[in-house]
C-alpha cells in the first residue's frame, strides 16, 4: 500500500516497490498527494496480479526494435531471413488493408489467416519457419513489455515427415574428389572436418595448430559462429599435407581464383560441378552431413559427435542415430547382469 504525509509544508508520497521503500515529493496541494497516491495503488496492485501495464507500438514499429535486436545476436545472413519473414508478415497486414496494426490487435486467428494464405504461396516447412519468427518476436515483446501474450503460440504448425540428412556414399565422395576442378582442398576440407560453409571461409591460418593438429574453430571480431561456442577439430595427416600446399599470402586460409577470401557463391560452385559429374541433391551442407553420417555409421558414439560437429544441441545430432542401428543394442549389451 502507498501512505501521503505532509513535511516542512510538503506533501509526501511513499510506497514500497521491488523490495525497497520509494519516497517522492508531491508538492502542497493535499488533493494532489490522495489522487497520485491512488494511482501508484492501482498500479501496485496490477503488477501484483499480472496486470503491469506494457507499451502497445504497432506491429511494424516493433519489427524495427526486434530486427535491431537480432542484427546484434545472430550472422549477417540469419539476420536476413529474419528480415524476410517479417516483411512477409507485413505485407500480409497491408494487403488486409491494417498496416498500423498494434501488437495487441494482432490475434491467434489473425496469425492463422496468414499461415493458410501463405501455404499457397510457399511450402509448409517455410511457414513453419516464418512462423517460429513471428514466435520469436512476440516472446521478445513480451520480455519487453511490449505485449501480454504470445499469438503464435495457440497457432498450430504444420506437420512434416522430417527429411533425413543427404550425405555422400563412398563412391560419391571418390567421384566427386577426384573430378574436383580445382576445389579439391576445400571439398577435402569440408569431409575431413564437417565445418560449416561460414566456418570455413573464415578459417585463418592462426586457427590451425599444426603441431597439435587441430583446427580451433571461435568467433572473431568480424564474424561469429553460429553457436557462439568455441570447439576444436582433430586433423589428419593427409588433410595437414594438402593445407601446406595452399598459397599463405593471406589470413585466411581458402581464397578463390582471385585471391580473395572464399563468397557465398561457393555454393553454387559446389552445385555445379556436383551437376556436372551425375551427384544428385548434393549441397555444400551436404558435406558436413557425410562428415557426420559416416562417423556415426562407423561407430563413434553420439555425444563424440556432437562435439565436433559442434552442435549446441544433442537433438540435431540425433537425427543421425538412426544409421547406427545397432547403438541401442550396444547399449543393452553393457548391463552387467
Amino acid at each position: 500500500m502507498a501512505s501521503i504525509y505532509k513535511r516542512g509544508g510538503v506533501w509526501y508520497l511513499s510506497y514500497r516497490a521491488g523490495g525497497r521503500r520509494v519516497r517522492k515529493s508531491i508538492g502542497n496541494s493535499k488533493k494532489l498527494a490522495i489522487l497520485a497516491q491512488k494511482e501508484v495503488e492501482v498500479r501496485l496492485a496490477k503488477k501484483k496480479l499480472g496486470w503491469e501495464e506494457v507499451r502497445d507500438p504497432t506491429f511494424l514499429e516493433f519489427k524495427e526494435e526486434y530486427l535491431g535486436y537480432r542484427k546484434g545476436n545472430v550472422q549477417p545472413t540469419t539476420y536476413v531471413r529474419y528480415k524476410q519473414n517479417t516483411r512477409h508478415f507485413v505485407d500480409f497486414l497491408n494487403g488486409r488493408g491494417s498496416p498500423s496494426s498494434k501488437l495487441s490487435q494482432i490475434s491467434f486467428q489473425l496469425i492463422e489467416e496468414y499461415k493458410q494464405e501463405r501455404r499457397k504461396a510457399v511450402k509448409h516447412s517455410t511457414v513453419n519457419v516464418e512462423l517460429k519468427v513471428l514466435r520469436a518476436l512476440y516472446n521478445f515483446a513480451i520480455q519487453c513489455k511490449c505485449a501480454r501474450e504470445n499469438p503464435v503460440s495457440k497457432v498450430d504448425f504444420f506437420r512434416g515427415v522430417e527429411k533425413k540428412p543427404r550425405f555422400l556414399q563412398k563412391e560419391e565422395i571418390e567421384n566427386l574428389l577426384s573430378n574436383s576442378n580445382g576445389l579439391y582442398p576445400v571439398l577435402y576440407t569440408f569431409l575431413k572436418t564437417g565445418l560449416r560453409k561460414s566456418e570455413l571461409i573464415n578459417l585463418r591460418w592462426e586457427d590451425i595448430d599444426f603441431e597439435r593438429k587441430y583446427i580451433r574453430v571461435e568467433s572473431k571480431e568480424d564474424w561469429r559462429t553460429k553457436t557462439g561456442n568455441t570447439r576444436e577439430i582433430p586433423i589428419t595427416d593427409d588433410l595437414i599435407g594438402v593445407l601446406n600446399k595452399l598459397s599463405k599470402t593471406s589470413d585466411y586460409v581458402f581464397l578463390n581464383s582471385k585471391g580473395r577470401k572464399y563468397g557465398f557463391h561457393l555454393t553454387e560452385r559446389v552445385k555445379r560441378l556436383a551437376r556436372s559429374i551425375g551427384i544428385s541433391d548434393m549441397t555444400v551442407h551436404a558435406l558436413r552431413h557425410t562428415f557426420i553420417s559416416h562417423l556415426v555409421m562407423n561407430g563413434v558414439d553420439l555425444v563424440s559427435v556432437k562435439e565436433l560437429a559442434g552442435h549446441s544441441d544433442i537433438k540435431t545430432t540425433m537425427r543421425y542415430a538412426h544409421l547406427a542401428p545397432g547403438h541401442l543394442r550396444k547399449s543393452i549389451d553393457k548391463l552387467p547382469y
